[in-house]
């Protein structure tokens, strides 16, 4: 065995090494790490043949590792995989992979660094803005101190997705930029806070509103005289599910964006 090749992904990206060694018809084993985690994508005469990440293998590895914008690789030749775990074409993957990247590069222009902190925006107005289960969950853990790093790590998600619903909801107005991370944050949220929320679901969905948010802290495993903060939109999404009229559960959304906000 022999490293032929190695670097770091934010200098040559994955997509290139991978395109280099298509080229060279190159067999053996790219090993790719970063603070999140560690991957493996082994080639015989440049095409892909298995990928696995800690969490996962086959090609839902493979996407996970493209979306990593951090990290060192090196190449090994001559090292058999242990398994064939990729049926996709490799063409086909290097294709998807290169539109995958077009959409990285506007990202990478709001997120440079994953060590980049965010916050709720508190000057913006949010609009009609209708926001995706997904997003809420990655909106419960933006709180002005934890790193797009420190999302990833907490949501188990890849860097991609969660690097996309950042730079989205940064894009809306919704969240901006932290240049100095807070020293502290709340710990809970206060008794106002579900009041609010009792009152604004209730005009939603009429008496029943406060059997509903009961219910969804319980299933959270918290109570209401300590709910932790960085649970707060995780809470609404799960409420506001509840609201079966769209028009009133964007209004309801929207009100408890703002409230988040003031927090």
């Amino acid at each position: 065995m022999a490293e032929t090749l190695a670097g770091t992904i934010s200098e040559m990206s994955l997509l290139e090494i991978l395109k280099l060694l298509n080229s060279g018809k190159m067999s053996g084993r790219l090993q790719i790490a970063n603070n999140i985690g560690k991957g493996e994508i082994f080639v015989r005469q440049g095409k892909i043949i298995h990928c696995a990440t800690g969490t996962s293998i086959g090609e839902a590895a493979f996407s996970n590792m493209l979306g990593w914008i951090e990290g060192r690789f090196s190449f090994e030749t001559n090292v058999d995989a242990p398994e064939e775990s990729v049926e996709t074409p490799t063409d086909q993957l290097l294709l998807d992979g290169a539109r995958k990247m077009e959409d990285w590069e506007a990202i990478k222009q709001v997120i440079s660094s994953m060590d980049l902190v965010f916050c709720l925006s508190a000057s913006s107005s949010t609009g009609a803005i209708k926001l995706e289960p997904e997003e809420w969950q990655i909106l419960a853990q933006v709180n002005g101190n934890r790193t797009v790093s420190q999302i990833v790590e907490v949501t188990n998600k890849d860097e991609f997705s969660v690097a996309k619903i950042l730079f989205h909801l940064h894009s809306v107005g919704l969240l901006e930029k932290v240049e100095k991370p807070a020293t502290s944050a709340r710990d809970t949220i206060n008794e106002s806070f579900f009041k609010e929320i009792e009152d604004e679901l209730s005009k939603a969905i009429g008496p029943m509103a406060l059997l509903i948010i009961e219910e969804v802290i319980e299933d959270l495993g918290e109570t209401r005289e300590a709910f932790p903060n960085d649970k707060i939109a995780i809470m609404i999404e799960k409420v506001c599910n509840e609201i079966d009229d769209e028009e009133k559960k964007l209004q309801f959304s929207q009100i408890m964006i703002e409230s988040i906000k003031k927090l």
